[in-house]
């Protein structure tokens, strides 16, 4: 096993223990956004109040319905407490899990605040909101992988690649930015493949 397919292995399990709960609690399983998504506030309204970036992970308990092709789930992870419109995995961690519209009627519940060590103030925040079920996937693995080929393929034919693990995930946007446009990456394909090195990057 390589050393990009046990960190894999490692942030699944991650999620697992952060978004799961126990038995008791009932059952909950994890999906991950298999591209961008869109968000919704409900399962009737077509008029997107944000999008999620690949491989963000949902957490679905057994209550959760099902209806009209969407799939109620919780999206959990940081927003600075001035500018709550980007959802970050950790305040010192800038992976991008889902950005809003500034104005949304999105249900959102603070779990705690925290502030940095430059005196920005930061919330942990649970929000509820309705996905599509044709852009989820229950195993990160699939989006990683495909992720991983677009790298190599398109990246690969000009230079040679850096591992993700050579860089920090705040590292590496601003690496990819200048790559992006030789690659003739789209942009849903930048997101898939800045949230695939970020996610595999080295630690802060």
């Amino acid at each position: 096993m390589s050393a990009t397919q046990l960190r894999s292995m490692l942030i699944i399990v991650g999620f697992t223990l952060i978004y799961g709960r126990s038995a008791n609690a009932g059952a909950v399983r994890n999906l991950f956004t298999k591209t961008l998504c869109p968000l919704y506030a409900n399962r009737g309204n077509n008029n997107a109040i944000g999008s999620a970036t690949p491989g963000t992970p949902l957490a679905v308990d057994a209550a959760s319905p099902t209806s009209h092709g969407r799939q109620r789930v919780i999206l959990r992870g940081w927003s600075p407490k001035a500018a709550t419109s980007v959802l970050y995995q950790a305040p010192d961690v800038r992976i991008v899990l889902a950005k809003f519209l500034t104005k949304n009627n999105a249900e959102r519940t603070v779990l705690r605040q925290k502030t940095d060590t430059y005196g920005m103030v930061w919330q942990q925040v649970s929000i509820s909101v309705w996905v599509p079920t044709t852009m989820t996937v229950s195993n990160a693995s699939v989006v990683w992988a495909r992720a991983q080929t677009l790298y190599d393929n398109r990246c690969g034919s000009c230079h040679a690649l850096h591992e993700p693990s050579d860089f920090t995930a705040n590292e590496w946007p601003g690496i990819l930015d200048a790559m992006a446009k030789n690659a003739a990456f789209d942009p849903a394909q930048t997101e898939l493949v800045t949230k695939y090195l970020q996610t595999h990057a080295r630690p802060n």
